[in-house]
Order: C-alpha cells, then sequence, then structure tokens
C-alpha cells in the first residue's frame, strides 16, 4: 500500500445530468424517511472513463494490496466511505449522498473488496460519526487508511524470513493493524506468497549493492544504484515491500524518487 497523492480531474462520467438526477431522487426518498435499497444506487461509477481514469492513479493496481489488475475485469470501484450501510453502525443508511462523489472513489481488487473491506468502516471515535450530508464528516477519524491522502508506508511495515518466503505486512497502531489484517487483504495469505517471490530477487540486489559500497567501486555502486531504482518504480507491484526491503538493508537512500522520473 502506497500514497497515490490527489487524483486527476473528475472524469466526465461523474458530471452528466443523469447522475445529478439520481442524487436528487436519493435525497428525495431520505427527506421522506424511506429506506434506501441497492436499486436506488444507479451503477454510475462504473462508466469507462471512471474505471480508466482511476486504474491510471492508481498504477493500475489495486491500492490496497497493490496488485496489478486488468482494467476492464477484475477491479471494483470502491467507495471508501460505504454507500449503502455500514458495518459497525446498525442505524446508519450509508454514505449515500458520497456515493457519486469522486473523492470517495478508490479501485480495489475483488479480494480487498468483496472479501475484506465490504461495507466495513470503523472510526477512531464512533460518536463522531456523520449521519447526513449536513454532517461535518472531517470531524471522522477512519481507521482504514486512504492511500489518496496519507503515507500509509508511516504505518505499515513487513516481517519476512527468506526461507519461508512470504512476507507479512505488519500495521503500527489500531489504525495499521486493522488496516492489513481486517479492512483488506494485504494480509490474505495468497498475497502475502506473491510477495515472498520477491525475496530472492531483492536480496541479490541488495547483496551486490552492499558489496559495491564495501568495495567503493563506483562503477558498481551506479550499477546498484539504477538496479534498486527500477526494483522500485511505483508501477511495479508490492512498492511499498519493496522499498521496506531496502530501507532496511540501509539502502533507502537509492529506492525511486517521484522527483527522479524522467
Amino acid at each position: 500500500m502506497i500514497f497515490l497523492g490527489p487524483r486527476p480531474p473528475k472524469p466526465k462520467g461523474l458530471r452528466s445530468k443523469t447522475v445529478k438526477k439520481t442524487v436528487r431522487t436519493l435525497l428525495r426518498k431520505v427527506e421522506k424517511h424511506q429506506a434506501l435499497t441497492d436499486q436506488d444506487f444507479k451503477r454510475h461509477w462504473g462508466k469507462k472513463d471512471i474505471r480508466k481514469a482511476l486504474w491510471q492513479h492508481h498504477k493500475k493496481k489495486c491500492c490496497y494490496c497493490e496488485r496489478k489488475r486488468d482494467r476492464s475485469r477484475e477491479p471494483d470501484v470502491e467507495h471508501f466511505r460505504p454507500k449503502g450501510g455500514v458495518a459497525e453502525a446498525s442505524d446508519h443508511q450509508g454514505y449515500w449522498w458520497l456515493a457519486y462523489y469522486w473523492q470517495n472513489y478508490l479501485l480495489a481488487c475483488k479480494l480487498c473488496n468483496q472479501a475484506y473491506k465490504k461495507n466495513r468502516f470503523p472510526l477512531v471515535d464512533e460518536t463522531q460519526r456523520s449521519y447526513s450530508c449536513r454532517d461535518k464528516i472531517v470531524r471522522e477519524q477512519p481507521i482504514l487508511i486512504n492511500p489518496i491522502n496519507e503515507d500509509p508506508e508511516l504505518l505499515i511495515t513487513y516481517s519476512y524470513l527468506e526461507s519461508l518466503n512470504m512476507v507479512k505486512a505488519i500495521g503500527w497502531g489500531i489504525r495499521g493493524e486493522m488496516t492489513v489484517n481486517q479492512l483488506t487483504g494485504i494480509n490474505d495469505p495468497e498475497v502475502m506468497e506473491h510477495r515472498g517471490q520477491l525475496l530472492t530477487g531483492l536480496n541479490a540486489i541488495a547483496r551486490s549493492m552492499t558489496g559495491a559500497i564495501m568495495a567503493n567501486n563506483s562503477e558498481l555502486i551506479e550499477i546498484g544504484r539504477r538496479e534498486i531504482w527500477e526494483a522500485t518504480r511505483p508501477e511495479l507491484e508490492y512498492v511499498g515491500f519493496r522499498r521496506y526491503y531496502f530501507r532496511n538493508r540501509q539502502l533507502g537512500k537509492y529506492i525511486y524518487q517521484e522527483q527522479d522520473r524522467t
């Protein structure tokens, strides 16, 4: 899980009259104290331009587990704040007013979204939860890390043994711990195994670079620097772990930096 940064401009598909009409319909039902159903939420978020914008912004990966996903098939447009009900608050109709809000969308694989996240959205302080569009949502402190506006690498590290060929994410504090173990598939056994498959290659790069530094061989150091840079590009899978690995080997200054992009 890595920091994705500000979103691109809102796609045309979310600025249509049809979307505005759907929002008005939801508002009318809520004002009449009528329960919302899945049928009330038209799937405007599935439009091609919306999915494409998210897919490109998320580096063609699931925003949580960082597995590469095919744009047209597998990933879900994930509502960070659930649109139709909240598991932690049985009396909550969901953040229906954010169902078509661009800032509430993420692209997630079906494993993370449907097997783990679902309609969960715990808060640090449940008394601050917003129940309507009139509430001040800025008071909420979500437990789930949002890769759009905060850096997940500050709350997530990793544990690994190369002999086991498996890498487990370690979350710091309640937010990090619940994000990696309960709210996403970051520590799903299959995902941990996939990360573990990187260990042999990363270790070979780190060993070569450490040897080059000890020998003070500038030519080999430059080769190693380039290898580490290439191995930590944000377009790759599991970049959060890749970066952590090299930092843990005291080679963090060589990892990819956005300003290095040419």
